[in-house]
């Protein structure tokens, strides 16, 4: 399972970790546990005026254009 963030949007600079859980609803128990949960590695996120541009796109990019994801690929 892929999900796909093509913009994602971070003001301040620093070393970031985007976090992800799998969650079942249940709302006729009004409870939703966790089915599974993960990490992406850091990343850094750097201030406009040191931004050196985009990064050339990974085989995946391509592969999720590939499939029809809205993905706009410099």
């Amino acid at each position: 399972m892929f999900f796909v963030f093509p913009d994602l949007g971070i003001r301040s600079p620093g070393t970031y970790r985007l976090e992800f859980s799998m969650t079942e609803l249940d709302l006729s128990r009004s409870r939703c546990p966790i089915l599974a949960s993960t990490s992406t590695r850091e990343f850094k996120v750097v201030s406009q005026k040191n931004y050196t541009g985009p990064f050339p796109p990974t085989k995946l990019a391509i592969h999720f254009v590939d499939q029809g994801a809205d993905m706009r690929m410099r």
